[in-house]
């Protein structure tokens, strides 16, 4: 367990971001296997479905540990280590329960659930209802695998980013050997699988490394606290609503519109992941220790740093997808019962997506630092507003012009919610340069533009 010990932000930055390109490679390679075994049939739409609404329900509980439960544990482990772990403690447990509550309903009535959360006919539904049993185990050991990997963040034991690989690594070699057998239900028993093995090392290491007792479960709420998780669950929720949405309105469409924006999809979040969520969990923290200094010359800095060094690396990305789109979706997809229709309607996900990307990689550390100056109240009113517009737009656009419109629509919300959030920054935050990124990304692009057309 050697390797598992505490590291600087920079060398886990560095593990972070090298573990994840391991993972977010070998999930590519997948993804590839998928498109070769079953295309963008209807079938795949279910399970392209269940991941994605997999993510949304994820990011409403990660949204909580990484903007409310960590940033207070961090700040009562500055007080008392103890009540830090009883802290904790208190919330594993809760997510234990609530866990089991999920599961019980997931088992007993999938078809319900699903039926009510998709427009999939009854019939798709019924036809396979051991992936929709699945897809509930799926989700229950993705959120409990990821509240320990937050937790582990917390005592900066960084190194347990190299077991990210094994949620590529397990589903492989599942598909590999029983595709013929569970057909893509065997993705989800080797996502299970390899979230249930991290789940018992994130455990062992907090007993062996941090001397961890899960008897106490005594806990104190202040206000403010109470106040912060209503607050951030309600406006996650709004977030929440946002991805589900869409998908539920491209679940009528015909088969295989899914399928073919979740190929998009995984071309999208290769570098995303890669970058922006794993060097945001790790400037998180840091992030976190700056606010509670009240130090915000270092907390500016420390945000423009990192936008700009993403964005270094992003638009250019960006900008040469959006050229070459056709030839990468068939260099990479085109290939057994992936045909040409199928690539068509992914480049046609794949462009505006790629332009969406520059401006979502923003919005992360915007969030970071919100929830490290523990400003979640303060943000609601402005958050909530962007929200309800944002689900207005996706509803009348993708009903009105169909599921290509989505992306496009996404793009706009998404400047529209940076000039929101930047006027709640003008109000509660105005130490952060909070328009700085921006004018580097219009910068950038400008020269990518000028290069392109040189060449």
């Amino acid at each position: 367990m050697a390797v598992f010990k505490e590291y600087s932000y920079k060398q886990g930055a560095a593990i972070s971001v090298g573990s994840t390109f391991v993972w977010k490679l070998l999930s590519f390679v997948n993804s590839i296997l998928i498109a070769f075994y079953f295309g963008t049939q209807a079938r795949a739409d279910i399970y392209f479905y269940i991941l994605t609404i997999g993510v949304l329900v994820s990011a409403f509980f990660t949204s909580l540990n990484g903007n409310v439960l960590i940033p207070q544990a961090m700040f009562l482990r500055q007080q008392d280590g103890q009540s830090t772990k009883s802290f904790i403690n208190f919330f594993l447990l809760l997510y234990a329960v609530l866990i089991a509550v999920i599961l019980a309903f997931g088992f007993l009535f999938p078809v319900n659930i699903f039926g009510l959360f998709s427009k999939f006919s009854h019939d798709i539904l019924t036809k396979d209802i051991l992936i929709l049993q699945l897809a509930f185990l799926y989700f229950c050991s993705h959120i409990f695998c990821y509240f320990l990997l937050d937790i582990m963040y917390m005592y900066r034991i960084f190194a347990v980013n190299l077991l990210l690989p094994l949620n590529a690594i397990v589903p492989m070699l599942a598909l590999v050997l029983l595709h013929n057998v569970l057909g893509l239900k065997a993705m989800l028993c080797g996502f299970v699988g390899s979230y249930i093995l991290q789940i018992l090392v994130y455990i062992s290491l907090m007993k062996s490394k941090l001397n961890w007792t899960f008897t106490n479960f005594k806990t104190t709420f202040e206000n403010r606290l109470k106040s912060n998780i209503l607050t951030n669950q309600i406006l996650i929720l709004g977030n929440f609503c946002i991805g589900m949405l869409p998908m539920y309105l491209m679940s009528s469409f015909a088969g295989g519109v899914i399928s073919a924006y979740s190929y998009a999809k995984q071309l999208t979040d290769a570098p995303n992941e890669i970058l922006t969520s794993k060097i945001t969990s790790v400037f998180h923290i840091q992030l976190n220790e700056s606010a509670s200094a009240k130090n915000f010359e270092d907390l500016n800095r420390n945000y423009l740093k990192a936008n700009y060094l993403i964005l270094f690396i992003m638009v250019p990305l960006a900008i040469f997808t959006c050229y070459f789109a056709p030839d990468i979706v068939n260099l990479f997809f085109k290939r057994g019962e992936f045909n040409a229709q199928s690539s068509s309607n992914v480049v046609r996900f794949l462009r505006p997506m790629m332009i969406l990307l520059i401006t979502t990689v923003l919005t992360p550390f915007a969030g970071s630092l919100i929830a490290s100056t523990r400003k979640i109240k303060e943000s609601f009113k402005y958050m909530l507003f962007r929200d309800i517009v944002i689900i207005g737009a996706m509803y009348f656009f993708i009903t009105r012009f169909g599921p290509f419109a989505y992306p496009y629509t996404q793009l706009g919300c998404s400047i529209f919610g940076y000039f929101i959030v930047s006027l709640f920054f003008k109000n509660h935050i105005p130490q952060i340069k909070f328009w700085q990124p921006l004018k580097d990304a219009g910068l950038l692009i400008i020269l990518n533009l000028d290069r392109k057309s040189v060449v």
